[in-house]
């Protein structure tokens, strides 16, 4: 669970565009074509929009779109608004990218 800032029920609904999408799961083209695509939870991600733009087929759910538009966008404002405090907090991670993983620096054991 991410943490951010003063988050509701704790998990941060960000606007990732399909850059990011590609970018953290290594999506190559071939695959975006393939198709179809869950997108879940997709957030407030534009992710979903950009895939269908370009003429491909993706489904995006997730258990925030109970609320209502302004209720998401609240959320989404309230999380944005603590991603500096997050990330400095959080700093010592990076994330490799040709492996896509999470790694802990060295100079910060334990912490």
């Amino acid at each position: 669970m991410v943490r951010i800032g003063r988050m509701a029920d704790g998990i941060a609904i960000t606007p990732r565009p399909l850059f990011d999408y590609r970018r953290m799961f290594l999506l190559t083209d071939e695959e975006l074509i393939a198709g179809p695509i869950l997108d879940c939870p997709a957030g407030a991600s534009p992710f979903g929009a950009q895939v269908r733009a370009r003429g491909r087929t993706v489904t995006s759910v997730d258990p925030v779109y109970v609320s209502s538009r302004e209720e998401i966008l609240d959320r989404v404002r309230l999380n944005l608004t603590g991603a500096p405090e997050w990330l400095a907090a959080h700093a010592h991670y990076r994330r490799d990218q040709a492996t896509n993983q999470v790694e802990q620096q060295p100079e910060h054991p334990g912490g």
